[in-house]
């Protein structure tokens, strides 16, 4: 009998050591969709730690940023992403977040000066693609169709298979009336899915213009 409750004392304290364990895991939350988890957690963490613990600090505060951008709170993820920037100013990873953060905001300059930074800090970085990306559209939105064309160009340099890009990229041209890169454009992102109907729709609207 009382080997048996030991037993059970074991496998209850294990059970609850591995989900503390899992619980503490931020990066895994968010990586399984679990946003509200993972802001808690980072939360957490952030209040913990020490300001000494910069890189684990650090680590807390993008995996918050990027979970409250998805939750679609953009105010609190500019409230914590310059706290984090007053704490390591060249961090690119907040740098980037921050950019995103107001861009879904509605921003654009503000976010073109986040994703200008990032492209400095980390030139070769995991999201230098979706950065350029974001900025030919923001340059869409100010009217400045070359600035477009090189940022999405720059986008699919970092990313050539994106089909969306190569559309975007045909729309800054046929806008800046650079209709021949506006048709090689559409018709590259037709060449990777034939069935995109509004490349379709602008190839034929160049063609026939």
């Amino acid at each position: 009998m009382k080997r048996r409750l030991l037993i059970a004392i074991l496998l209850i304290t294990a059970a609850l050591f591995l989900y503390a364990q899992e619980k503490r895991d931020a990066l895994k939350n968010f990586r399984e969709g679990k946003y509200k988890q993972a802001i808690e957690i980072t939360l957490e963490e952030i209040e913990s730690l020490p300001d000494s613990s910069v890189r684990a600090k650090m680590d807390a505060y993008t995996v918050l940023l990027w979970s409250l951008i998805v939750e679609k709170r953009y105010e609190e993820a500019i409230s914590y992403g310059n706290r984090a920037k007053d704490l390591s100013p060249y961090d690119s990873r907040i740098t980037e977040a921050l950019g995103e953060a107001y861009y879904f905001k509605g921003d654009g300059p503000n976010a073109l000066k986040f994703f200008e930074l990032y492209t400095v800090q980390a030139p070769l970085g995991d999201r230098i693609a979706r950065v350029y990306n974001f900025m030919g559209e923001i340059y869409i939105t100010q009217a400045k169709y070359n600035h477009a064309d090189i940022a999405f160009s720059t986008a699919l340099y970092h990313a050539p298979s994106i089909t969306r890009w190569w559309y975007r990229l045909g729309y800054s041209r046929e806008l800046a009336e650079d209709f021949k890169g506006s048709e090689a454009a559409y018709s590259k992102a037709l060449d990777l899915d034939p069935t995109f109907a509004e490349a379709t729709r602008a190839l034929n609207r160049i063609r026939n213009r």
